[in-house]
């Protein structure tokens, strides 16, 4: 029979983990995002196009940076820390919990993006100058656009 300050120790430490698992992976995150994010800057058109499925051990942005919105061959997995996943759920919560907002305002140039789930699709612009995204990110009817950006960034952009 095990001692009774170990039992303690031992439920305690089962009791932790089980909230640090509920901290990384709460209930509303979807199966998965997909992302299509027009990139800020001059030159051509770039997209960084990601997808993160929640499904799997290891979450990773997997995706490629290229000329057209959508779907591509992969040529970057970048699986991300554990800073990184809390970062990510804190940046869904903050999706999911976004209002009912008016459409955001944008200027002619400005790169759509679109970040879509199972069951959501969220669609708006980053600004086309790289040093309005401070100003064009606060707020929470820009959650949207701060999950779009992070999720871009993740691709080294």
């Amino acid at each position: 029979m095990l001692p009774r300050m170990l039992r303690l120790a031992i439920t305690l430490a089962l009791s932790l983990t089980a909230m640090t698992a509920a901290a990384q992976a709460p209930a509303p995150l979807p199966a998965h995002i997909i992302a299509a994010v027009g990139l800020p800057g001059p030159g051509p058109a770039r997209f960084a196009n990601a997808t993160i499925d929640f499904g799997t051990a290891a979450w990773a942005v997997v995706g490629c940076v290229s000329s057209s919105a959508g779907m591509c061959f992969a040529t970057q997995h970048v699986v991300l820390t554990p800073a990184q996943r809390t970062e990510l759920v804190r940046l869904w919560a903050d999706v999911a919990a976004m209002p009912r907002c008016e459409p955001a305002a944008f200027a002619p140039g400005d790169p759509a993006f679109n970040v879509s789930t199972p069951s959501a699709s969220y669609d708006g612009h980053l600004p086309a100058a790289a040093a309005d995204l401070p100003a064009r990110t606060t707020g929470v009817c820009a959650a949207d656009t701060r999950l779009a950006w992070w999720l871009a960034q993740r691709l080294g952009v």
